[in-house]
């Protein structure tokens, strides 16, 4: 499960240290560089998230999400997820 926190028109910043839409900071690190076999440095970028798609992270440090392996496709979206409890 991601969080969708970058919507069409956003503006994405991702440095090693942290990653921002529109200024404020959504998550911070880039942890999981080194799995991938890439300096952090490899994934820093700038960017407007285009219309029909989304940039999504996890809620944990560990997760492999939209600052690894790019935006996700309207089409790709098959739910939404409620905290249960």
């Amino acid at each position: 499960v991601k969080i969708l926190v970058g919507l069409p028109g956003d503006r994405i910043e991702i440095t090693p240290d942290r990653t921002t839409v529109n200024d404020v900071v959504v998550a911070t690190g880039l942890d999981l560089a080194e799995r991938l076999g890439q300096p952090s440095e490899a994934f820093a970028r700038s960017f407007v998230v285009p219309e029909g798609h989304y940039f999504g992270v996890g809620k944990s440090p560990n997760s492999f999400d939209s600052r690894y392996f790019g935006l996700i496709e309207q089409d790709q979206v098959i739910g939404k997820a409620w905290r249960l409890g």
